[in-house]
């Protein structure tokens, strides 16, 4: 690998731990901010804000979990 190749790697793989903590954030807050507005305009009894929170990081997990899988592998050599 020529040192431009392996530049690439390295920016590829910071642009990815760059994603993780926006991963992990944007789950829940979108959760929270979807379960609220239902729970105001349709279900006020239901407390789904804490529900779609609770699957938004659920999502955001699994994603994260997913997105180190693909930098593991990138780092060991593939694309």
């Amino acid at each position: 690998m020529d040192k431009k190749q392996e530049h690439y790697k390295w920016i590829k793989l910071a642009g990815f731990a760059f994603f993780v903590p926006v991963t992990l954030a944007a789950g829940p807050l979108l959760g929270y901010f979807a379960g609220y507005y239902l729970q105001t305009k349709y279900f006020p009894a239901i407390h789904l804000a804490a529900i779609f929170m609770l699957v938004g990081l659920l999502a955001g997990t699994l994603e994260t979990i997913r997105i180190i899988k693909v930098m593991i592998k990138l780092e060991k050599g593939g694309k």
